[in-house]
């Protein structure tokens, strides 16, 4: 059986934005302007009007398929819709039925929205009440361009639905329609009993008689040659036209391997991690020159200290040189201690400055208006990759409208600029730090506070001296016992040879204590620099790897729309 064009194009049409829809909320994509997007308030209106139980009920069903109530009284009493495949087929009550006056006010509201009027009679051809209304539409109203006249129930005619009988009632029609011809309007004669009858007969010859009978393939081809004739198909079109508009905006928004403001952004997102990396390793360096300056001095310190006490004549003036010895160890290892916290607090302040004067310079500032900018005028629906692609700078942007510096500085830098302390400085650039500066009370008293015993994370001069001091002064006080043993000239060249070994060994214990300390000292003021600037380039990486999770997300779903936007183009070639 022949197709009906309009509803095939329709029903395809249909199939394309659904599976739009479809792939659109597979891949994530805001549903707020999805549910328009057929734009159902454009479907064609296809209105049937006409003559009470005429028939049009049956012929609505023999044309969509669907189950609707047929009777022989008034069986619809109100203007019904059915949405099939896109289009709205709309069942009105019959005219002058003079049983319910209402009905004609329902059926001309109708009447108004057609784009094709499908006026029924019967056999019977038109009643003076008919005649008149069907003139009154046709001819006062001008709406004959847009109607496909169809009689129906041709098998109560006397000779059936057979060209004969046809030609008879064109004629008789003919007095109401004039001037226009009957084929003038598209002129269909039809009997639906007969073509529900093919549907159930296995018979193919008997099937293919009834359907001839039934003249649904005439009605068919004269549908098809109204809507050709009055382009109707373009209708079909606007909502393919919407969808293309939105899959062409999805795809531009989304395109973040070739988006500038989001190059740009990954561009400030890297410099900033450069400047805070650069930062880290510039401080981890001072504070191992500033240890490493120490260590060497504890060794020079320790050496001579050694050679001295070994070189005393009495016990009494060992142990005030090796006491004198210790002290200024101590006092070196402490000064070590405040010159590393200055240093880590010196480092911090001079990189939080560093990234507030490059936060305000004109690059990052138009970058953040940008990102604003492009948040704002994104269509929702495209927002999530962009959104995903630009991090927290385009997060606030969308959220709280910030000013555009805020958009993409660090928290911290109006602090700065405020003139606060050093410490509340240093807090606020590195607001992320899970222990840090003020986990031990402050920068300043870091070093105190990583000096009690548990946990033991740092060790005082004095205390770490004196941990190792028993073993020093042990080795010098074996000297002393030797050099007072000494009896001759021999035993004397032998204690000399033991003193000096004795001396290189404890020159070796002050070596020790130094490689010790250094050792502590730097891995604990690696702990505290690491504390307070990784998260802050750990945050940085975040942000790049969003920036490359979306381009690999948005190279995804751009060639999943570029398929949709190639079917809606061809689609719309088909149809022009």
């Amino acid at each position: 059986m022949r197709d009906f064009n309009l509803e095939k194009y329709s029903q395809q049409n249909k199939s394309l934005l659904n599976k739009i829809k479809m792939k659109c909320n597979e891949l994530g994509i805001d549903k707020e302007l999805l549910d328009d997007l057929d734009g159902k308030d454009a479907n064609v209106k296809i209105v049937f009007v006409g003559q009470f139980s005429a028939g049009k009920s049956s012929i609505i069903k023999m044309l969509t398929g669907e189950d609707i109530a047929i009777g022989a009284k008034i069986t619809t009493q109100k203007s019904t819709t059915y949405t099939w495949n896109g289009i709205d087929i709309i069942d009105t009550p019959g005219i002058h039925t003079e049983l319910r006056f209402d009905h004609d006010a329902i059926t001309y509201k109708q009447i108004n929205k057609a784009a094709l009027l499908v006026y029924v009679i019967s056999n019977e051809g038109f009643s003076q009440h008919i005649g008149e209304n069907f003139r009154k539409l046709a001819i006062d109203q001008k709406r004959a361009d847009h109607m496909v006249l169809v009689v129906n129930k041709m098998d109560r005619a006397p000779m059936g639905n057979v060209p004969e009988q046809q030609s008879i009632i064109e004629q008789d029609l003919q007095k109401v329609t004039s001037p226009y011809k009957p084929s003038d309007l598209y002129l269909s004669f039809l009997d639906t009993n007969s073509y529900f009858e093919s549907l159930t007969e296995k018979d193919l010859d008997l099937k293919e008689e009834l359907l001839q009978a039934s003249g649904y393939e005439n009605f068919i081809d004269n549908l098809n040659l109204f809507v050709k004739e009055h382009e109707l198909i373009g209708t079909l079109i606007k909502p393919l036209y919407h969808a293309r508009e939105f899959l062409e905006t999805s795809i531009s928004a989304n395109n973040v391997m070739e988006d500038k403001d989001i190059a740009d952004l990954e561009k400030t997102i890297r410099e900033r991690r450069k400047i805070l990396m650069d930062g880290k390793e510039k401080c981890q360096r001072a504070v191992r020159d500033i240890v490493r300056t120490c260590r060497e001095e504890i060794k020079s310190k320790g050496r001579l200290g050694a050679e001295e006490a070994l070189n005393a004549s009495e016990q009494l003036e060992a142990d005030n040189k090796m006491a004198d010895v210790n002290n200024e160890i101590e006092q070196c290892m402490i000064k070590c201690q405040d010159d590393v916290d200055a240093k880590i607090k010196e480092s911090l302040v001079a990189l939080g400055e560093e990234i507030k004067d490059y936060d305000n310079s004109y690059f990052v500032k138009s970058v953040s208006v940008n990102i604003r900018e492009r948040v704002a005028d994104t269509p929702i629906n495209s927002r999530g990759i962009i959104v995903k692609a630009m991090g927290m700078a385009a997060q606030r942007a969308k959220e709280a409208e910030n000013p555009a510096l805020e958009a993409v500085a660090k928290p911290g830098v109006a602090a700065l600029a405020a003139g606060k302390a050093a410490d509340a400085a240093v807090a606020a650039v590195f607001p992320d730090l899970a222990v840090g500066a003020q986990a031990v009370g402050g920068i300043g008293g870091w070093v105190t506070k990583l000096f009690t015993p548990e946990p033991t994370v740092w060790e005082k001069g004095a205390a770490f001296l004196g941990r190792n001091a028993g073993k020093i002064v042990g080795v010098a006080a074996m000297g002393y016992a030797l050099w007072a043993e000494v009896k001759n000239n021999e035993e004397q060249q032998k204690q000399e040879q033991e003193r000096q070994k004795l001396k290189s060994e404890l020159a070796k214990k002050y070596s020790d204590l130094s490689d010790d300390f250094q050792s502590k000292i730097i891995t604990e003021a690696n702990k505290l620099i690491d504390a307070n600037i990784t998260p802050a380039i750990n945050s940085q990486n975040d942000e790049l790897e969003k920036i490359s999770q979306a381009k690999i997300d948005g190279e995804r779903l751009n060639k999943e729309l570029g398929k949709l936007l190639e079917e809606v183009n061809r689609k719309i070639d088909e149809l022009k």
